[in-house]
């Protein structure tokens, strides 16, 4: 309404709230599981059924340039794993990044580097005894030292050194000026806009490091002093990459994706079982049985542990604004619309994940239902796709194996120690192109004897 909506259109409601995902879902369940939304001239139609993810994410390519925000991931102005559009352009970067994520070398990573890094967080909440702990910080500095690692750049923030935790600072607060940015194109032109000015000074100084990263792979591949069979991440993407603009633009993707998604799953999992103590206590039952089975990619989940991992995901997904796509050929939607070839369209993860008729008491944390003999088993794909926190097709997250071993091992290890309580603060959620907590999830640890 007024002058904002017409220039804005449904942006000018999206861009004057932080509950973007309840706005969306609402506008979705009132109105047939389907809406066509305008921001400036771009027009994109949201869904949030099943059957109408299926048909869309299954028959399109991935269309990047839906919103601005996403150039987030480029560097430079050059494509990404995340950001490349058409085919040619996609394989050459996704090539090195799955080979590094085969199961065999991710193992030895995780043994390697994430064990160690899990031990020294133990030591880290241990020492800081029993006053509120912002989880979300303390589980961005673990992943963010793992991915650097990872990478061939070790950082050391958990511990405090101060380059290390300036540069996740400098990370951190890009992402969150990014979340504030996200359908506001103004914010990166507007000399004015003090914002505007730190979030590029941000991406500079993490553009630097990405440059260090990639000339220290460089620096060992000259003196041969590397190990082929046993590759970090940003060896991995020199054996493919020729141009360096291309191999910094991945690493600058990986290292955004590789810490901010992965840290906030885990805080907001910590942060449900402080809410739920019933879940709690039977996690870490679980845990002290079958400490093994969760630190090994060749072993089933426990089944605990999974249900808690995937009910966390399904209720906040760090991918809440959806899966963009664009049409490449007509489809039909349950309501009876039909969307032509060239179509943007998204399947809001959100609205997907909150829909009652995929989920019953779909608001509520209830990891039950992802155990065996689960309403979830008796699920087939006659549903369609209902649960999406890492994409689907060729297109879905490349690091999605990465990133739910990290899980096991990171929440298994801290409920085996300690016991999470809530501190009364309630956590508030912002959502961009990723979701993330407001202020923190701040929690307390009681050491388990």
């Amino acid at each position: 309404r007024g002058l904002l909506g017409l220039v804005l259109g449904h942006g000018a409601a999206l861009l004057q709230t932080n509950k973007r995902n309840e706005l969306m879902e609402k506008w979705l369940r009132d109105n047939g599981g389907a809406v066509k939304v305008r921001v400036f001239t771009d027009v994109v139609v949201f869904v949030n059924d099943g059957l109408d993810a299926q048909a869309l994410l299954l028959s399109t390519n991935r269309k990047a340039a839906i919103m601005k925000a996403v150039d987030v991931f480029n560097f430079g102005g050059r494509p990404s794993v995340f950001t490349a559009v058409d085919k040619a352009t996609w394989q050459p970067h996704v090539q090195p990044i799955r080979r590094f994520f085969r199961a065999s070398t991710l193992n030895s990573k995780l043994q390697q580097v994430l064990l160690p890094k899990m031990a020294q967080l133990v030591e880290v909440v241990r020492a800081r005894g029993d006053a509120p702990m912002d989880f979300q910080l303390l589980a961005a500095c673990t992943t963010f030292d793992f991915i650097t690692t990872v990478l061939g750049s070790e950082t050391n923030a958990l511990a405090g050194v101060p380059d290390d935790v300036q540069l996740l600072q400098d990370l951190n607060a890009y992402m969150a000026l990014f979340r504030f940015a996200v359908g506001n194109r103004f914010f990166y032109l507007n000399p004015f806009d003090k914002h505007a000015w730190v979030f590029h000074r941000k991406r500079k100084q993490v553009h630097s490091k990405c440059r260090e990263i990639m000339d220290r792979a460089r620096e060992r591949r000259a003196r041969m002093d590397y190990d082929p069979s046993v590759p970090n991440l940003a060896d991995a993407i020199l054996d493919v990459h020729g141009p360096p603009s291309l191999a910094e633009s991945d690493v600058f993707a990986m290292l955004i994706a590789g810490h901010d998604t992965s840290s906030s799953t885990l805080s907001f999992a910590l942060y449900n079982l402080a809410e739920h103590p019933e879940w709690q206590l039977r996690l870490q039952r679980e845990a002290d049985a079958q400490a093994a089975a969760a630190v090994s990619l060749g072993a089933p989940p426990p089944p605990i542990l999974n249900a808690v991992i995937r009910e966390t995901l399904r209720l906040m997904p760090v991918g809440a604004a959806g899966i963009a796509r664009e049409l490449v050929s007509p489809v039909t939607l349950q309501c009876g619309a039909t969307l032509p070839a060239g179509t943007n369209v998204n399947a809001n993860m959100y609205a997907l994940h909150m829909n009652e008729r995929h989920f019953t008491d779909a608001r509520s944390f209830r990891p039950e239902r992802w155990l065996p003999g689960g309403e979830e088993e008796h699920k087939t794909d006659a549903d369609g796709l209902r649960f999406l926190p890492f994409g689907v097709g060729p297109r879905s997250c490349i690091g999605k194996t990465l990133a739910m071993a990290e899980l096991r091992i990171a929440l298994s290890t801290l409920v085996r120690h300690f016991t999470f309580e809530s501190t009364g603060r309630k956590l508030e959620l912002v959502v961009g192109f990723t979701l993330g907590p407001k202020d923190g999830v701040w929690l307390r640890a009681t050491p388990r004897s």
